[in-house]
Formats: C-alpha cells, structure tokens, sequence
C-alpha cells in the first residue's frame, strides 16, 4: 500500500487538461507529497509509525498542499483518503490480508481514472461546443 496514494494522484495530474503554469504548481505539489508519503513511509519502516491507520494519518498533510495547489479533482483526492482508511483499519484489525488491501486500492484507482476520463472527455465536449459556438456568431457576424 506504500506510496499507492502518489501513484492514484498522478494519475489524477496525468489526465488532468491543466494549463501550463497551474500544472508546474501541481506538478511541485506533486513532489512535496512524495516527499511526505516517502517521510511517512520511513517512519513505518523504522517502527516509529506502527499501524496502518496512523500511516495513513501521517501523510494527510498532503490533501492540504494539493487542496492549496489547486490539483484537479480535489474531491477525487478527498475520496482517496477516506478510502485508504477503510483498508487499513481493517488490515490493522486483521479482518484482511495485505492483498485484499491492495486489491481495493486498485479497484479504487480504476474507478477513479474512469471517472476523471469521463469529467475531462465532458470538459472537452463542452469546449468543442463553445468553440462551435463562437465560430458560428463570428461566421454570422461576417455575413451582415
């Protein structure tokens, strides 16, 4: 389950149709959250973190850093905490297995990747449909 939040919030950026600018933003608080998730991660390893749930806990910090940064999708990110949560109570309380754990954060990230395909396909639609529009009250206006 380490670092599987960098992974889902990349994901998340790598869809994104961000401009240029606000995606350099992102993409640094893209880092930073590496950073904490990798911090987080040290700290399990070393046994100063000793549950899931406190693993978890540790990287929260980053919701924050991407909520500032403007990352697309930020009540996609919110839900990817909560999610995480639920496996790691229950790894913790040993009601599952490490890969049943890692099977619900796939199925997670699948679900997540479609729906952040759907909302930027319906974002480019809607683009396509205003660029139509201009075009025919340009064309219109050329006409008079």
């Amino acid at each position: 389950m380490k670092c599987m939040l960098i992974s889902l919030l990349a994901t998340l950026l790598f869809f994104c149709g961000c401009g240029s600018r606000a995606k350099e933003q992102q993409q640094r608080a893209l880092g930073e959250a590496q950073s904490i998730a990798q911090a987080c991660d040290e700290k399990s390893r070393t046994g100063e973190i000793q549950t899931r749930v406190a693993r978890v806990e540790c990287a929260r910090p980053t919701l924050q850093l991407l909520e500032q940064s403007g990352f697309p999708h930020i009540d996609i990110v919110q839900l990817i905490f909560a999610h995480q949560m639920v496996p790691a109570k229950q790894l913790d309380e040993g009601k599952i297995s490490i890969e049943e754990a890692k099977l619900s954060i796939a199925e997670l990230n699948t679900r997540i990747t479609t729906e952040v395909q759907k909302r930027d396909m319906q974002a480019s639609q809607a683009k396509s449909l205003r660029m139509i529009g201009w075009g025919a009250l340009l064309q219109g206006s050329r006409s008079r």
